[in-house]
């Protein structure tokens, strides 16, 4: 979806409140609550991409790499 042209940046944020306040809404199964979680979700979501994405470009790679074993990590 990101590499639509007719998609651009800024909905995405948007499109992950719309998807987190539904989701959250049939999780809870309170109006108010789900609302409330979807916007704490998506906030949280959204903070963590972008902590995440300059660490990424300044290693000068795309993706981070993940090691899995008995101690396993991330290097950001």
């Amino acid at each position: 979806m990101k590499n639509t042209p007719k998609v651009s940046d800024w909905t995405f944020p948007w499109l992950l409140l719309v998807l987190g306040i539904a989701s959250g809404i049939l999780l809870v199964g309170d109006l108010l609550q789900g609302t409330i979680q979807g916007v704490l979700v998506t906030g949280t979501t959204v903070l963590a991409h972008q902590l995440v994405k300059p660490n990424i470009k300044s290693m000068g790679t795309t993706k981070p790499a993940v090691h899995c074993g008995p101690r396993a990590f991330f290097i950001l």
